[in-house]
């Protein structure tokens, strides 16, 4: 009968436990991981000159901000994000299409407050991202 009783103890306070960490978990997910920008927009698409990498800027905003889309019309506005991502590894099918995978990309620069950055390729492992060199290979 004891050991019956201590079973049950056991088990409710797994379940309390159990629905805690859910709990946590769903919390810092929203919390943590989440992007305060709502939507994005390429800007700008440069290749390498190997053709083995690709940067583009990409304008970072907020959903107040909604209103002013696109912002290329409005170029007073200055409260948006700018970032640049890399895009490498490119995989080649036989007919000659290429195809860029989402899990092969980094970011290499962000800036607040923008709408625009100058960039350029140097060679085929250097970018120029308003004026500071990155090297991507």
């Amino acid at each position: 009968m004891k050991g019956t009783k201590s079973r049950k103890v056991l088990i409710l306070v797994m379940g309390i436990l159990l629905v805690l960490a859910v709990s946590l978990c769903w919390l810092f997910r929203w919390q943590l991981f989440l992007s305060p920008y709502q939507y994005r927009c390429c800007l700008k698409r440069l290749e390498s000159p190997d053709g083995q990498h690709w940067v583009e800027l990409i304008l970072l905003g907020r959903e107040d901000e909604r209103g002013q889309y696109p912002p290329i019309q409005n170029p007073r506005n200055d409260r948006y994000d700018v970032c640049v991502r890399l895009w490498f590894k490119p995989e080649q099918e036989p007919d000659g299409s290429v195809w860029w995978y989402d899990t092969n990309t980094k970011y290499l620069y962000f800036k607040r407050d923008c709408m625009d950055l100058e960039m350029e390729w140097l060679d085929d492992g250097t970018v120029v991202i308003d004026g500071k060199e990155r090297k991507v290979s």
